[in-house]
């Protein structure tokens, strides 16, 4: 019986929490939610509510990873071209 080759979970930036505390994550949610069902339909790069919101919560992942002095995931360092 051959093996299944083994699913590695992907990287999510809304579900890391290292550095977050409570009222943050739970203030950068709402704010998430509230763009995905107000905002603007889809819109290029920098323009996007959704990708702005994301590329702050992984700078301040960043910070957390540096202030636990732990390695960042590489997906991590690649969104924020650091």
């Amino acid at each position: 019986m051959p093996s299944r080759p083994i699913r590695q979970k992907t990287y999510v930036i809304a579900n890391d929490t290292t550095g977050l505390d409570f009222g943050f994550r739970i203030w950068w949610r709402f704010i998430y939610i509230a763009a995905c069902t107000f905002g603007p339909a889809s819109r290029q790069g920098t323009l996007d509510p959704r990708k702005q919101l994301l590329k702050e919560r992984a700078v301040k992942l960043l910070e957390g990873y540096e202030k636990a002095r732990r390695q960042p995931p590489a997906e991590l360092v690649a969104f924020t071209g650091h």
